[in-house]
């Protein structure tokens, strides 16, 4: 688990597509950025988020979001993997 300085935490959306995500009143914007599309989340809002399941194409069971690693966070801030 990744966090950033001010304590929240990395997650990935598998799609590389833009992806708005609301959780009580706070919004989410997962952006893509080299190959990784990810969001900064508070602590207490991640278990919501990573039990948001795919909402198309018929496979309403496989989650969408994931923690990200640090490889993941690294290519999204920085362009460069490790």
């Amino acid at each position: 688990m990744v966090k950033n300085e001010t304590g929240q935490i990395a997650i990935k959306h598998r799609r590389q597509t833009p992806k708005r995500v609301e959780v009580g009143k706070t919004v989410y914007i997962f952006t893509p950025k080299f190959n990784v599309s990810l969001a900064w989340i508070n602590p207490e809002h991640v278990d919501q988020v990573l039990r948001i399941k795919r909402d198309c194409c018929g496979n309403g069971s496989r989650p969408i979001f994931t923690y990200a690693h640090q490889g993941d966070v690294n290519r999204w801030t920085t362009g460069v993997r490790g």
